[in-house]
């Protein structure tokens, strides 16, 4: 059976070699039924980058993630949360990551867990193989005709391009941007059907 985590983060910059994830929200399905949503925020590594342009996009202040908890208290937890979706004797039952541009969001979550030294934790509940909305839009609008520039395709466009609406307000809030992923993504699981 098909295990999703449909996620969105928000970080402190664009390298998740250099910048911190701050927040990861998001859907666990499996089945094709919503059976859980999860929102963790996380306080950056002393080491990591913040960019005071990510701050505004992301609409937070050096204040608030500061006062968020560290990753050794947050990777328990998310190791707690997400361990409960997968076999552990089973190497192939893993979550497979759904998201907008979802290469940006799997990257900063691997690259906390290896900062707080658990990879080994993030390979036993994340498959490598993703499910980006944002291809399967881009896609389906090739496929019928209608030619879009990938480079300025933002999470906006591609939900408008099928017909849902967006309160641009709430964009760039990991919990929001999750939720108008996963209506994309079903919107699309609908066309496909059809």
């Amino acid at each position: 059976m098909l295990k999703l985590c449909v996620i969105d983060v928000e970080t402190t910059g664009l390298d998740d070699r250099k910048h911190a994830l701050v927040q990861a929200s998001g859907k666990i399905l499996i089945g094709g039924k919503e059976v859980s949503s999860f929102d963790f925020k996380v306080r950056p590594f002393d080491t990591d980058e913040i960019q005071d342009e990510a701050l505004a996009v992301n609409h937070l202040t050096l204040e608030e993630i500061a006062s968020y908890p560290t990753a050794d208290e947050v990777i328990p937890k998310m190791k707690e949360y997400f361990y409960q979706f997968v076999d552990h004797d089973d190497p192939k039952d893993l979550l497979t990551m759904v998201g907008f541009n979802i290469k940006f969001d799997q990257g900063f979550m691997r690259s906390l867990f290896f900062k707080a030294n658990a990879l080994n934790s993030f390979k036993n509940i994340f498959h490598y193989k993703t499910i980006d909305v944002q291809a399967l839009v881009l896609g389906y609008l090739f496929a019928n005709g209608l030619d879009q520039d990938m480079m300025a395709f933002h999470q906006k466009d591609c939900a408008r391009a099928i017909g849902i609406e967006v309160d641009e307000e709430k964009l760039h809030e990991a919990q929001e941007d999750s939720s108008l992923s996963l209506k994309i993504f079903n919107k699309m699981i609908e066309k496909l059907r059809n």
